[in-house]
């Protein structure tokens, strides 16, 4: 067959979708009206998250807005937090790297004023932060870590029983406790009985 007969599937654009090519600038698909106000109510949810305020604070302010209902006020923070990211979960790397910027701006003014103390705070604290001390940042530092020893207590008879194993080689555990294993009546079923 031809070009001409052939069916395309074209995916319907969905408001996530419209929504993150207008965030990264693209203009040749405008955002309709509800859309736009479907925008700022998540981007409105979003920053009320950034203040510090729970779910249902900010599920309470943006309901209200005009026409919107609590439960619709509750799926725009929901869609908030998928779109922007969940402020409370922010990773491991994000918090490294605003502490980073933190401890920077910090030694950028100790080095305006001239205090030499400050800036070597700044600058270890920085160091801390990145990770360049140590090998790898994410992996903890063992030595400094009480590991303790755990004591385990082997019964005589297993204790003589796995010494007799381990000298010929082999260790049979199914006659560690014969005396405790009891045989069971059982059906076998094959697959075409299924």
């Amino acid at each position: 067959m031809s070009g001409e007969n052939e069916l395309i599937s074209v995916k319907k654009k969905t408001t996530f979708d419209k929504l993150r090519d207008w965030y990264s600038g693209e203009e040749s698909f405008p955002l309709t009206k509800k859309e736009e106000e479907i925008r700022v109510r998540w981007e409105k949810a979003w920053c009320l998250l950034c203040t510090h305020r729970s779910p249902h604070q900010v599920a309470l302010i943006i309901s209200k807005g005009p026409d919107v209902e609590i439960a619709q006020a509750y799926r725009d923070v929901k869609n908030a937090t998928r779109f922007f990211g969940d402020i409370n979960k922010t990773s491991k790397e994000g918090k490294r790297y605003v502490l980073y910027e933190l401890a920077f701006n910090t030694y950028q003014r100790a080095q305006k004023s001239g205090n030499l103390t400050e800036e070597n705070k700044a600058l270890s604290n920085m160091i801390k932060i990145s990770g360049v001390d140590r090998d790898d940042p994410d992996i903890p530092d063992y030595s400094s870590m009480d590991m303790g020893l755990k004591e385990i207590v082997i019964p005589e008879e297993i204790l003589a029983f796995m010494t007799r194993g381990l000298s010929k080689g082999v260790v049979d555990v199914s006659k560690l406790r014969e005396s405790d294993i009891e045989d069971v009546d059982f059906n076998l079923v094959s697959d075409e009985e299924e």
